[in-house]
């Protein structure tokens, strides 16, 4: 039982990870305040890029790691990020792949 709860647990505070980060995207289609409650990354606050670009960039990343089973709440979402994304300056391919790196590496409790 003992597991079988923490699961449930576990279950429910991902469930809550997605809805903070579903309510931090914009009308246009970016995502703010990310870094709010998904401390990591943090990391790239001292690279010389707009943070939006940036967290908008790691959410798509992390939704399609991590909430995979959520693909039909965030299909949308994430198509409103990427057209927003486009009309942007686009991220160096290094950082790109540090972001990568970072939503495939996150530990969700």
């Amino acid at each position: 039982m003992g597991q079988e709860e923490n699961l449930q647990q576990q279950e429910s505070a991902k469930e809550s990870l997605f809805e903070k980060i579903v309510k931090c995207q914009k009308a246009t289609g970016e995502f703010v305040g990310v870094d709010t409650f998904i401390k990591e990354i943090g990391k790239f606050k001292n690279i010389q890029f707009d943070q939006t670009i940036v967290q908008t960039f790691f959410v798509v990343q992390l939704l399609h790691e991590k909430f995979i089973e959520n693909k039909i709440e965030w299909k949308l979402l994430v198509k409103k990020a990427e057209k927003w994304l486009a009309t942007k300056l686009p991220l160096p391919e290094e950082i790109k792949a540090q972001i990568i790196s970072l939503a495939k590496s996150i530990i969700l409790k």
